[in-house]
């Protein structure tokens, strides 16, 4: 490749890695860009240069001098990327109807998956809740070239019918108890909301009181650490409802997964 600008598309080319990791990046001020042209080019010198630079353990180190570790991977090298719609606490609760309308219009259509733009109609910011269905095992994604089409999962289908809250989020345990089990934290693609969750419950377990500093990654001057924070301790509320003992029991059960599968 002799290009000495880079689009995303060429950037995903030239790493092969999705484009999606590329935007993630972007997004967090992880990566070296420019957007003077209004979208991201990447200086392929300084694209190099990152690439063989070593990673930042300093912030972790800083707090009980240990690396918090994910499958033998320091949990920074994954792709930390959160939402700034799902921070509050209303966003959490409208997506039991997020998902039931979802289930409910793939039983109107003639397939069995629907495409991104057939979510826009359901609630504001559809795409934020597709991506976070997809990172809680209640949405499934399949490829055809650039089209995503998007399957709703066992799991989707159970929370359709059910009415009561507590229910919903005993399934969502379910099914990310299911993602781990299986090792699907990073296929097709990471699934940044699972990463978030462990760590900020990890931290929590260790003793720590999470802080924005602990989801810095190196010198990041962005916002994104707070973002970071303040999703992963919205989905924890959300899901234990502030729970100690359940947030705590639910935790051994995600080491003990991972111990069994490596």
């Amino acid at each position: 490749m002799n290009k000495v600008w880079l689009t995303i598309e060429d950037l995903g080319n030239y790493l092969q890695v999705p484009e999606t990791k590329i935007r993630n990046l972007v997004k967090q001020g992880a990566i070296p860009f420019s957007d003077k042209l209004g979208s991201p080019r990447f200086f392929k010198p300084e694209i190099d240069e990152w690439m063989q630079s070593p990673v930042d353990l300093s912030q972790e180190l800083s707090y009980g001098e240990k690396a918090f570790q994910y499958r033998g991977k320091p949990i920074k090298e994954y792709t930390l990327a959160a939402s700034k719609v799902l921070c509050g606490h209303l966003p959490w609760t409208r997506l039991h109807g997020f998902i039931r309308e979802t289930v409910e219009k793939v039983d109107q259509v003639d397939r069995p998956y629907l495409r991104r733009q057939e979510f826009e109609p359901f609630i504001k910011h559809s795409l934020d809740y597709t991506r976070l269905c997809f990172w809680l095992g209640l949405i499934k994604k399949e490829r055809e070239g650039r089209i995503v089409l998007y399957y709703p999962t066992e799991f989707a289908g159970r929370i359709s019918v059910e009415y009561d809250l507590g229910s919903m989020k005993r399934i969502i345990l379910e099914s990310i108890l299911n993602i781990i089990g299986n090792g699907l934290e990073e296929i097709p693609e990471e699934r940044h909301a699972l990463f978030l969750l462990w760590y900020y419950m990890k931290l929590r377990s260790s003793g720590e009181v999470p802080a924005e500093s602990h989801f810095n990654r190196g010198a990041e001057t962005t916002a994104y650490p707070t973002i970071r924070l303040n999703f992963a301790k919205g989905l924890c509320e959300f899901l234990f409802s502030k729970d100690r003992s359940k947030e705590q029991e639910f935790l051994e059960k995600w080491d003990k997964y991972i111990k069994l599968i490596g």
